[in-house]
């Protein structure tokens, strides 16, 4: 997507900058409905940063991303100083959970729900716009519906990682949408509030989708989260 481009390019500036693909994402094979996706994806995620002799980083994780930079920290093979999370999440609530497997049931049924993604994936403001929802239209193209599903369903099966993260040493700065429908703030507070070195920040208004949202103030966030101190 454009918008991590943007902030690929803004930060490689100052920083060394990788962007993974997850599985079933851009170049990286889909794991074919394993039962733990969510740690296998991790584990491989790991491995690939070894390799490339990643032993220290900061890692900028949005949604789902957060729940994999809060396990990469948890798992201790690399020390991660900063976990800058966007609308992330340590744990799922039961009717959330149950709310991804339905729309993986939907996507695997060939049920059209751009309606649905767009309404969670935006506020309110930006919904009702052709362009917001052009853009939404446009992120469901860029990945299979099965490997979307896949994923869906990975974090519908997520660990609670709540109980672990009481000696975590990652600094830990969470940013929220007021008006994020797809992970609502109480995720986010529930998460800096498991952490011993925690802040956040909640934008009134916000959606989901930060960085197209608000890709200005997203990356002024991003970039003092990621200064020493």
């Amino acid at each position: 997507m454009a918008q991590f481009s943007n902030l690929a390019r803004y930060l490689s500036d100052s920083f060394r900058v990788l962007v993974p693909h997850m599985p079933g994402y851009g170049r990286t094979p889909r794991l074919g409905g394993a039962s733990d996706a969510l740690a296998l994806g991790c584990r491989r995620l790991s491995d690939d940063l070894q390799e490339l002799g990643v032993d220290d980083c900061a890692i900028v994780g949005i949604s789902g991303g957060a729940y994999r930079g809060l396990w990469l920290a948890l798992e201790g093979r690399m020390r991660v100083r900063t976990l800058i999370s966007l609308a992330g999440f340590a744990d799922l609530p039961l009717e959330q959970r149950a709310g991804l497997r339905a729309l993986a049931a939907a996507l695997r049924c060939g049920v059209d729900v751009s309606e649905p993604a767009t309404n969670a994936m935006l506020s309110p403001t930006f919904a009702a716009t052709a362009e917001g929802r052009a853009w939404v239209t446009s992120w469901l193209a860029a990945i299979a519906p099965e490997a979307l599903a896949e994923d869906l369903e990975a974090c519908a099966a997520c660990a609670d990682l709540r109980p672990l993260l009481c000696a975590l040493p990652t600094r830990v700065v969470a940013r929220a949408g007021g008006a994020d429908a797809a992970m609502p703030l109480a995720r986010s507070e529930e998460l800096i509030a498991a952490v011993p070195h925690g802040k956040f920040e909640c934008i009134p208004g916000l959606g989901h989708s930060q960085l197209y949202e608000d890709e200005a103030g997203t990356i002024a966030f991003i970039e003092r989260a990621l200064k020493p101190g």
